[in-house]
């Protein structure tokens, strides 16, 4: 009898499974974020301040007088008054979508704050205790996006000329690639992990130089973590041998950190 009512009819006819009911939400949080983004990005727009013009010059003497100068005359000498990483990402985009086309600019850092709102629920997936069940560290992933996708401090960058946006995307991104090295066992999973971070730390510190003290960082846990394991092992012949395979192991994985790193630079 139960099952000849319509709704039952729809109930098994049309099951909703979990899996389709977490991308509608990862979809519905997605375009949230990148639609509070682009409000910012369009309507709130601030070229008023003097980095950004400062960027802006020097994007277009790339472009124009193949010089990465800050001067607006003859004879556009280089300058070290500002890292490379953002006026060339504005110099790209000029190229593509037309010199000082600001617009475009704010678009595609408001689609790339929207990327690093993934990057810090992977994150927090990551982060999230193992021995808890599947469903659980998917509300934490989930409930990490949304508080980044709401957090204004970070978001309201999108409307600026300033590094803040892509320096956030490379550092969570770096720290996401430590997190998975520090947390991998040994092998190409690892290797990749640890060249991956170098070469994102590399590439945060090209748009903010204070980002290098990110790797610093994830090389001193990579120290601390190898240290511990080898203090904790037994002083047996058995332990000995862990111990080199331990500190061989460090030593190659914060070898390949620095090679990424300044691979980059």
């Amino acid at each position: 009898m139960v099952y000849n009512t319509p709704a039952a009819k729809l109930r098994t006819s049309n099951p909703v499974t979990p899996m389709r009911k977490q991308i509608g939400i990862a979809l519905l949080l997605t375009i949230a974020a990148l639609s509070f983004r682009l409000f910012l990005a369009l309507h709130l727009p601030s070229d008023d301040d003097d980095d950004g013009r400062y960027y802006a010059l020097i994007a277009r003497n790339v472009l124009n007088h193949n010089a990465y100068s800050g001067e607006e005359e003859e004879p556009f000498l280089p300058t070290l008054v500002r890292t490379p990483g953002y006026p060339l990402f504005l110099a790209g985009v000029y190229q593509v979508f037309g010199q000082d086309n600001n617009r475009a600019v704010r678009v595609i850092q408001a689609a790339l704050d929207t990327a690093t709102c993934w990057l810090v629920a992977l994150l927090a997936l990551c982060w999230s205790p193992v021995e808890w069940e599947r469903e659980r560290r998917r509300k934490v992933m989930f409930w990490a996006f949304a508080l980044a996708a709401v957090c204004p401090f970070t978001a309201i960058y999108v409307s600026t000329m300033l590094t803040e946006t892509s320096a956030m995307l490379l550092v969570t991104a770096f720290a996401l690639a430590a997190t998975l090295g520090l947390g991998s066992r040994a092998g190409i999973r690892q290797a990749w992990a640890w060249m991956a971070a170098g070469i994102l730390g590399g590439g945060a510190t090209l748009f903010r130089p204070d980002s290098a003290s990110f790797v610093g960082g994830a090389g001193l846990a990579l120290v601390l973590i190898s240290g511990a394991r080898v203090i904790a092992r037994p002083q047996d012949a058995e332990g000995v041998q862990y111990r080199r395979r331990v500190l061989a192991r460090s030593f190659g994985c914060g070898l390949l950190l620095v090679i990424g790193f300044t691979g980059v630079l």
